[in-house]
C-alpha cells in the first residue's frame, strides 16, 4: 500500500574531507540542499532514499512507488557512531 513520505531537506555550507580539512561552499548562492526521503528512523539508523526526477510528482512531493528502484544506489543507510572523531582518525591517511 501506499505510504506518507517524509521529506528531509539539509542544506549545508561546509563539509569535512577524509583528511579533516574543511572545504567551505563560499558564497551563499553555493549552498548545498540534499533532498531525502526516510523510510526508517530511530536512535541508531537511519535509511533513506534519495528523491529521482521520476518519482516527483507534479506538486512537488516524491511518490513512494518504488524506493529500491535502481539496484538500490538511491538507498542512503546512516548509523549513530559513537565516536566520531576516533573512527575519522582511523580513516585518515598516515
Amino acid at each position: 500500500g501506499n505510504r506518507d513520505v517524509v521529506r528531509l531537506e539539509i542544506s549545508y555550507t561546509s563539509m569535512i574531507d577524509g583528511t579533516g580539512k574543511e572545504l567551505l561552499a563560499g558564497k551563499e548562492e553555493n549552498v548545498k540542499v540534499v533532498n531525502l526521503d526516510v523510510w526508517f528512523a530511530n536512535e541508531r539508523a537511519l535509511v533513506c532514499t534519495v528523491p529521482t526526477d521520476e518519482g516527483e510528482e507534479e506538486d512537488g512531493e516524491s511518490s513512494s512507488a518504488d524506493p529500491l528502484s535502481g539496484n538500490g544506489s538511491n538507498i542512503l543507510f546512516f548509523l549513530a557512531e559513537e565516536d566520531v572523531d576516533k573512527s575519522l582518525e582511523k580513516l585518515r591517511a598516515a
